[in-house]
């Protein structure tokens, strides 16, 4: 019988990952999120084309400084819909 920490990583291997997959797995995340906004929500692909970046820009975490942050003014500005294009 294992351990509360060995059950715990048995099913969720993630626990146990290094600094780097990690890393990698957030990566890979945000790449997903980025592009995801980009073609599917018009503020978001405004906003990116505004500052020049595309999601094929983001290849390490910290090229997410490249990409604009949402402001409040921003989501009030834009249709109210904006809240039912992202899941």
């Amino acid at each position: 019988m294992g351990t509360v920490i060995d059950d715990c990583v048995r099913h969720e291997p993630i626990l146990a990952a290094s600094r780097d997959e990690i890393s990698a797995l957030q990566l890979r995340k945000l790449q997903w999120a980025i592009r995801y906004a980009y073609e599917n929500v018009p503020l978001y692909k405004k906003k990116y084309d505004a500052a020049e970046v595309h999601p094929d820009d983001l290849r390490h975490l910290e090229d997410l400084a490249k990409f604009p942050f949402t402001t409040k003014e921003d989501l009030r500005q834009s249709s109210p819909s904006i809240c039912l294009q992202c899941p």
